[in-house]
């Protein structure tokens, strides 16, 4: 059974066979993994986004000249916990993503609106944009598929209840599904394959072949 995982910070849970690896600040950039078959994404998440500041963009386009599978993320918006410059930063990376055509791997609690303005303006330029722990049951789906989006589950949406789920799931086309764990701070991601495969009525082994297919495609 192959095992793909679309958000880790480490390989702490252990090494899928694919998976994208993210920072989220300048000073955890020469952490992040490079061990197996992963990318790694730099950004700067909206928790730090008082870091964002010309010399921080220049060494983001620093890194992704070094890099050039290399993505940008953990980048996005968060209404509950965010630094002060958020959408200044969130708009510049996006914008930088687009300009170079890679992968974005973007956070989102409770700001659907500027997600979806971000989306619109710069999503036809990035490889492919990877809603990172997707759990809104407002912002339109459809939409964000059709500007080349995925939508990747983590853990923490089975605390919803299965109903729930089976009506997120229900929503999501099957090709731009992903699975991931965000390690450290979840790892079963076996669990959670299981569960939203049974969830779907889907054999297990062909539903984690589906998802890390949709991940290839979305990183490649």
């Amino acid at each position: 059974m192959r095992t793909s995982d679309a958000h880790l910070h480490d390989l702490s849970c252990g090494v899928p066979d694919l998976y994208i690896a993210c920072g989220t600040r300048p000073e955890d950039w020469d952490s992040l993994p490079a061990e197996g078959n992963g990318i790694r994404c730099y950004g700067i998440h909206p928790w730090y986004a008082d870091q964002w500041s010309p010399e921080a963009e220049a060494a983001l386009r620093t890194r992704l000249a070094e890099d050039p599978n290399a993505g940008v993320g953990e980048i996005g918006l968060d209404s509950v916990r965010q630094g002060g410059n958020a959408k200044e930063a969130f708009m510049c990376q996006m914008s930088i993503a687009s300009e170079l055509g890679r992968v974005t791997s973007v956070h989102n609690v409770c700001s659907d609106e500027g997600i979806l303005e971000a989306v619109r303006e710069y999503g036809g330029g990035c490889r492919s944009i990877i809603l990172h722990a997707f759990s809104s049951e407002s912002i339109s789906v459809r939409e964000l598929a059709s500007m080349n989006c995925y939508f990747s589950l983590s853990p923490r949406v089975l605390k919803r209840s299965p109903a729930r789920i089976k009506a997120l799931l229900d929503k999501i086309p099957d090709d731009r599904l992903l699975l991931e764990t965000d390690c450290p701070y979840g790892s079963d991601i076996g669990g959670l394959a299981l569960m939203i495969s049974q969830i779907k009525g889907m054999d297990a082994e062909a539903f984690c072949d589906m998802v890390y297919d949709n991940l290839g495609r979305a990183i490649s």
